[in-house]
C-alpha cells in the first residue's frame, strides 16, 4: 500500500491512475486469452481425431471398392489408387 502512496506522490493522479488501469487491463487479458488458448488446444485435439477417422474411412471405402470391383470383374479406378498410394495408413489395427 505504502508502494502505491508513493507512486501516487511522485507521478501525480492522473499518471498513476493511468498505470493502475493499464495493469488491471494486462490482467483481465491474461485471464481471458489464457481461457481461450485452453479452449483453442481442445479444438485442435478434437479435429486431429476427426482428421484420423476420415483417412481410416478413405482408407476402408478404397477397400472395399477394390474387392468389390474385382468381385464382378471390374476394373478398380486407377486414379483412386494413385492418390492413396504411398500414405500411411490411419488404421491402428
Amino acid at each position: 500500500m505504502e508502494d502505491i502512496l508513493t507512486l501516487i506522490t511522485e507521478l501525480g493522479i492522473p499518471v498513476s491512475a493511468a498505470l493502475l488501469m493499464g495493469y488491471a487491463v494486462f490482467t483481465m487479458l491474461k485471464f481471458i486469452l489464457r481461457g481461450v488458448l485452453e479452449e483453442i488446444q481442445q479444438l485442435r485435439t478434437m479435429i486431429t481425431g476427426l482428421n484420423t477417422r476420415v483417412r481410416t474411412m478413405t482408407d476402408d471405402v478404397i477397400k472395399i471398392d477394390v474387392a468389390i470391383s474385382h468381385q464382378l470383374g471390374l476394373r478398380a479406378d486407377a486414379r483412386r489408387l494413385s492418390r492413396s498410394d504411398g500414405k500411411n495408413s490411419a488404421r491402428k489395427d
